[in-house]
């Protein structure tokens, strides 16, 4: 399934420059304020969300983005919050290397799966699942994994879409596109 996963990343990842000219690869969020019609700037507030509500407390840390997709997130992060390090993982290399060519090479984003890392237990202050953690093939190992990298007392921050009925119980449109989704 983690194929699966990584080869529909880097098939999509092209098209996401259509919906984010920062490579956004996520939702955005809308605050009061905010015209409703910019969605850049919704995508980058919810970077900005996820990343104080990880960071909340901590003068200087160490965060992790699990699942980054190309490093959107990490490079507002480094760019917004540069008292903090921030880095990435995703399963695709070619997300990492368009990461790189995209933000710089000095981006940090490396390859590999988020459920099962090679990272040093307790090295992180905080870390985030933003619209990845629906991707895992075992929810309960990739938070597990999140707890063992976190320092103690570190924050686990997540956003994603959920669903609210059992897809039988959806009408049309919602039932076609969530089965294809599920399928």
């Amino acid at each position: 399934v983690a194929n699966r996963i990584k080869t529909f990343y880097e098939k999509a990842t092209d098209d996401y420059v259509f919906w984010s000219k920062n490579f956004n690869m996520h939702f955005g969020h809308w605050s009061k304020g905010q015209n409703p019609l910019d969605r850049e700037s919704m995508l980058n507030e919810m970077n900005k969300l996820i990343i104080e509500k990880s960071c909340q407390g901590i003068r200087a840390g160490n965060f992790l983005d699990m699942g980054c997709g190309v490093g959107a997130t990490v490079n507002f992060a480094n760019s917004h919050f540069p008292q903090h390090r921030f880095q990435g993982l995703t399963l695709s290399p070619y997300q990492v290397a368009l990461g790189k060519k995209h933000f710089g090479p000095d981006i940090r984003l490396d390859e590999g799966d988020f459920s099962n890392t090679d990272l040093q237990t307790a090295s992180f202050d905080g870390a985030w699942f933003l619209e990845s953690l629906c991707h895992a093939v075992d929810k309960s190992n990739a938070i597990q994994e999140a707890a063992r990298i976190l320092k103690p007392g570190g924050r686990l921050v997540i956003s994603d879409g959920m669903l609210l009925k059992k897809i039988n119980k959806l009408k049309f449109p919602a039932k076609q596109l969530n089965k294809c989704v599920a399928d």
